[in-house]
């Protein structure tokens, strides 16, 4: 089958478990990035950017892929590969309409922050001011949630409330602001950066009542049809149109379900579409015409990194929606801070990347599953090679600060390491071989080589520990155990950006998760509503090192599981715990029926039929 392409040009942009499945899974036939880029030289930009588009389509890594690289206020080249609709034989185009996904946050922190220039809305001030009927229970010193909070992924809120998030109907997304009376903030407010669709939606409930006016009319009103995005829109579900994007997973299509959280992810465009936004931000928020959508201070307030007296966030940067850490695992260098933010829906991947001060930008689109890590890289790829064309240079990214160290680890770094650690990816125990140190991660085992100044290194050892297993992406991660804020946790370094991955947990569980652990050993399954699409599949509670551990299953995922370890709150309540040991998503026993079953995110679990 002949593969469609176009492209157009003008003359006038975690952790080392999954750096591992990325080593091992690394296909040598990528086409590889050019040795130099030329000072002016953009058709080799061009060019390597068509090759690695065209292969991914290729390999089947999407069906269809777009992309718009920005210079200032025009597009100056524009590519897509593969298919918007491949049963139909339509072309993925730089005009395809693709669900953005969480990229979608930017637009209801820039609609929050017109309220704010309104004078409507408040930063810093609670956000029931504006929200009267927002609450959620807390075991925390009471501290106020502001709309910065909420903008910056600071507020403490769960992640998501899965129950009816997808599906052919789901509810008005105003209906998860009454949900959260019965859930259970995660962590103190302000306390470390927690990634949060229910505080975008949240905020999106917030700027509707302060605008007086339906999220989705206002959205359109202020931003989407101002800027001239033609084709653009906040809904529940992607448009049937000429020029939306079907969905496809493993390159079988699929039906791309409703989102409830509008606000949070509900945003449809094509990349030209977006292209009009990246200018807006460029120009400081004044249109061509010299009508101005935002005021250039609220525009620099929203690129200004929020977080850097929080000790927790060591240095990963967040602004108002926009994340300023260094992108990973290839830092973009040499071009001043870097603004992006990836989106993923059921079966839509993209990512947005900009080089503010360069006043230079790229959008990427695919409408395939399994496409999220070839956006990312995708759009750090061109971002860095058209920043070198324009300079002539190639940034140089920081050097890793592990340097190897001959010598056997010491008591007190022992002491420093071995134990129990809650992390991002579950429970991780580091144990004593002799002179040599082993984590054990899920399935996973790995090596820990030692280092300078407490740096380690992990390698991954496969067939019982017998092979280990070098690549320079794991080579890239060092790990170095620290106090940081009274706690003892594990700090990961990649590129130059450093982010916490772990705190160490006790010796043993105390009596009440033991009594906890005793009675955790089954399978349940969320009780769903008739149409939805279930993003957790069941959730495994067992036992691991002494600790009741719990794994949930998530659709879009695979095959593998995080083992979540458990805190006893009380009688009723655990915490998951990770990347800290005394905080995280909360399951709850359910009063209703005989008191056995559990609630989380918005689900109630009840028991697998045994088989």
């Amino acid at each position: 089958m002949l593969l469609p392409k176009c492209s157009r040009s003008h003359i006038a942009i975690t952790p080392f478990l999954v750096l591992a499945a990325l080593a091992l899974g690394a296909c040598s036939s990528t086409p590889q990035r050019p040795e130099r880029i030329a000072a002016g030289d953009l058709w080799a930009v061009e060019q390597h950017l068509r090759e690695r588009m065209a292969h991914a389509v290729q390999q089947g890594t999407a069906v269809g892929v777009s992309l718009a690289l920005i210079d200032d206020q025009q597009v100056v080249w524009s590519h897509c590969a593969g298919w918007a609709d491949r049963e139909q034989q339509r072309p993925a185009t730089a005009d395809t309409v693709y669900r953005m996904g969480s990229i979608s946050k930017l637009f209801t922190v820039m609609a929050a922050l017109q309220q704010v220039q309104d004078g409507r809305l408040d930063l810093d001030a609670p956000i029931e001011r504006v929200l009267p009927d927002f609450a959620v229970r807390t075991r925390f010193a009471p501290s106020p949630i502001t709309a910065r909070l909420l903008m910056t992924h600071h507020a403490g809120l769960p992640r998501d409330q899965l129950a009816g998030m997808w599906g052919q109907r789901v509810a008005d997304f105003r209906s998860v602001t009454a949900a959260l009376a019965e859930a259970e903030l995660e962590y103190p407010p302000g306390q470390l950066l927690s990634y949060s669709n229910v505080g975008m939606t949240v905020l999106g409930h917030a700027v509707e009542r302060a605008a007086g006016e339906s999220f989705e009319a206002l959205l359109q009103r202020r931003l989407l049809d101002p800027l001239g995005m033609r084709t653009a829109s906040f809904s529940q579900a992607l448009p049937v149109t000429p020029l939306s994007a079907a969905a496809y997973d493993r390159e079988r299509r699929r039906h791309e379900p409703a989102l409830r959280d509008t606000p949070a992810g509900g945003l449809n465009a094509s990349v030209n579409d977006m292209a009009r936004f990246v200018s807006l931000i460029f120009a400081q928020g004044r249109m061509a015409d010299g009508h101005t959508l935002l005021a250039p201070a609220l525009v620099a307030e929203s690129l200004r990194v929020q977080n850097a007296a929080v000790p927790l966030d060591l240095g990963f940067g967040v602004g108002l929606g926009w994340m300023l850490a260094a992108p990973q695992p290839d830092p973009i260098v040499g071009g001043g801070p870097v603004a992006h933010h990836n989106g993923a829906t059921a079966y839509h991947r993209t990512a947005l990347y900009l080089l503010p001060e360069q006043r230079l930008g790229v959008v990427v689109a695919s409408n395939s599953g399994q496409a999220g890590p070839l956006v990312s890289d995708l759009a750090r790829t061109a971002l860095a090679l058209a920043l070198e064309a324009r300079t002539g240079q190639r940034g140089k990214a920081p050097p890793s600060p592990w340097q190897a160290d001959p010598e056997p680890y010491t008591a007190a770094e022992l002491e420093a390491l071995v134990g129990s650690w809650a992390t991002v990816w579950g429970l991780a125990e580091i144990r004593r071989d002799g002179e040599r140190l082993e984590a054990l991660l899920g399935p996973e085992r790995f090596r820990l080589r030692r280092g300078t100044q407490g740096w380690l290194r992990a390698e991954l050892l496969l067939l019982g520990g017998w092979l280990p297993v070098s690549d320079d992406t794991l080579r890239a991660v060092s790990l170095q155990a620290r106090r940081v804020a009274g706690r003892h946790v594990l700090v990961a370094s990649m590129g130059g950006q450093e982010m916490l991955v772990a705190e160490r947990l006790p010796f043993s569980p105390d009596a009440l998760t033991q009594r906890l652990a005793a009675t955790v050993t089954s399978r349940w399954r969320p009780v769903t509503a008739e149409g939805e699409f279930v993003m957790l599949e069941r959730i495994e509670l067992g036992q691991r090192a002494g600790w009741p551990v719990a794994r949930p299953y998530v659709t879009i995922a695979g095959d593998g599981a995080p083992e979540w370890p458990l805190r006893a709150l009380d009688e009723q309540r655990a915490v998951a715990l990770g990347p800290l040991a005394d905080s995280g998503p909360v399951l709850r026993r359910d009063a209703a029926g005989d008191g056995t079953g559990w609630r989380f995110s918005g689900y109630r679990l009840r028991p697998e039929p045994a088989r």
